[in-house]
């Protein structure tokens, strides 16, 4: 029974690393997308645009027609391919192989779980942009080396109707997408080794591939707890909610334009503004109470099906060759993307 039980332990471990290759190869994917498909979607794309249209402003996103399609283009570059190699790669572990669903009947039952989570996660995003802040300032400091740009920085709304694509393109789109690569095509087939596991992953997968070292910790700490969200709720709606929301405030306090035209709307936006900051103070204190209550609830207590544990999973996953290799290329990119 003791020899039987170490023999599916080994197969259990062997099919782990095989399956740590294949997250090796969605980062490389996400590598060559970021690279080779940006330029080949923007190129057909544009080209595509201009020919419809029939004006040069498609090319000049300081327009409004120029803007429009540079937010589809970026759009449609970021999560189509991602999404067609994913579905196609992890295809056989989400439908042959035993990988946990998301029922969908969760929701109703862990609201209370949900933003107690949802405020962890916000908390631990908001410490670890600090800390990745301090340590960019630091390198200038020291070695010269630039400070991350902002997110989207050559992309920042000028006016009401930017400000309405780029907000429709970072808190509807963006979760939507995401949400389903990451705590859908991505969690799911690691749930069946260990729920720690794929929460860890997946939310290294998700910082990494955002290509921004002033966004890594942040996207790392919120694609975690996300993770637990979908896993505890049993459902990826409240993820996507989730994101939803952390999306709307970082919209709200970092992109809103100076002047959107009218002194009513500025006026409104002036509201919001504070509104989103006052949000974002109470998330970020709230966190160390948050993470106490989550702690006392026990709602990070998570399964382990297929036995191993979870220290081995993730030592499997994280020394598989492959896996390696897209890390470092990942971080390669986001390294060379701050002198671009």
């Amino acid at each position: 029974m003791r020899e039987l039980a170490e023999l599916m332990t080994r197969s259990g471990e062997a099919e782990l690393r095989s399956l740590a290759k294949k997250y090796g190869f969605a980062l490389i994917v996400a590598i060559l997308n970021q690279l080779v498909g940006a330029l080949i979607g923007l190129s057909l794309l544009y080209s595509l645009a201009y020919i419809i249209l029939g004006t040069s402003d498609v090319t000049d996103p300081a327009t409004n027609t120029g803007y429009l399609v540079s937010m589809l283009v970026n759009t449609l570059v970021s999560y189509t391919l991602p999404i067609i190699f994913f579905r196609v790669m992890f295809r056989e572990e989400t439908e042959n192989h035993g990988v946990p669903p998301f029922a969908g009947d969760g929701s109703r039952r862990y609201v209370g779980e949900t933003m107690v989570l949802y405020i962890c996660g916000s908390s631990m995003a908001g410490l670890g942009s600090l800390f990745t802040q301090y340590v960019s300032e630091l390198f200038n400091w020291l070695m010269n080396i630039p400070e991350p740009e902002l997110a989207f920085s050559g992309r920042m709304p000028l006016d009401l109707f930017q400000y309405a694509v780029f907000a429709a393109s970072s808190i509807i789109v963006a979760p939507l997408c995401e949400e389903y690569i990451y705590r859908c095509l991505l969690l799911r087939p690691l749930r069946k080794y260990g729920d720690l596991t794929a929460a860890v992953t997946t939310a290294l997968i998700f910082g990494l591939t955002h290509f921004n070292f002033s966004q890594f910790l942040y996207t790392f700490a919120l694609g975690f707890f996300l993770a637990i969200i979908a896993i505890r709720s049993d459902s990826v709606v409240p993820a996507i909610l989730c994101h939803v929301i952390n999306n709307m405030i970082a919209v709200v306090q970092t992109y809103m334009p100076e002047s959107l035209g009218n002194e009513l709307l500025d006026g409104f936006a002036a509201q919001a503004v504070y509104w989103a900051d006052l949000l974002g103070l109470l998330f970020f204190y709230a966190g160390l109470p948050a993470v106490l209550i989550a702690a006392v609830l026990k709602l990070f207590r998570l399964n382990s099906p297929s036995g191993i544990p979870a220290g081995r999973q993730l030592r499997l996953v994280f020394t598989q060759p492959v896996f390696v290799i897209g890390v470092l290329l990942a971080l390669a990119l986001a390294t060379a993307l701050l002198w671009t």
